[in-house]
């Protein structure tokens, strides 16, 4: 977290505007967090999340046409272990594999695949379940790689978990736990 918190105050990269998507085709498109979780989660790394302008409690559906006609310059997603019910699967057991065509499918069912953010590749995906763990800063680490060119290869949060797994867990965190198009 120091070495996060010391790169954003010494780079003072400019802030991505972000939809972000809660439990991304769990439900009909798109339930949306404007604060608090992983709003603040994303504040911290840089990331706004749109629904911020919109929205006047901390989560709500936005309305699809907000979301297709609202500027924005990155897509994010929360998913879990969905077991073929239509959200982006992650987590324990989850192969990388999956995890990334569950994300392509969840954007073509939700008509999101053909925005611009995400025709270029800035879509992404985190497990839900950082919002309620210490390990949330693997979750900052993922998002400050993908969301500022700069901080690509400074943070790594596969090297995290994998540091996580060997010094503290007693049962090893194994799936995957973000993704990306």
């Amino acid at each position: 977290m120091a070495r996060l918190i010391r790169w954003f105050a010494e780079n003072h990269p400019p802030t991505v505007r972000v939809m972000l998507h809660n439990h991304g085709g769990g439900r009909e498109c798109c339930y949306s967090i404007a604060t608090t979780s992983f709003a603040d989660l994303l504040a911290e790394v840089g990331g706004y999340s749109i629904a911020g302008d919109f929205l006047r409690r901390p989560l709500s559906q936005l309305h699809k046409e907000y979301v297709l006609t609202a500027p924005w310059d990155a897509y994010l997603t929360t998913g879990g272990v969905y077991n073929g019910r239509g959200g982006v699967s992650l987590g324990a057991g989850i192969a990388p594999g999956e995890a990334r065509t569950t994300l392509a499918a969840m954007l073509k069912a939700q008509g999101l695949d053909m925005l611009a953010p995400v025709r270029a590749g800035r879509a992404y995906a985190l497990w839900h379940g950082f919002n309620e763990t210490p390990l949330h800063c693997l979750a900052l680490e993922a998002m400050a790689g993908w969301l500022h060119p700069a901080a690509r290869g400074i943070f790594d949060p596969a090297e995290g978990l994998r540091s996580v797994n060997q010094r503290f867990a007693a049962i090893p965190a194994e799936g995957t736990y973000w993704t990306q198009l």
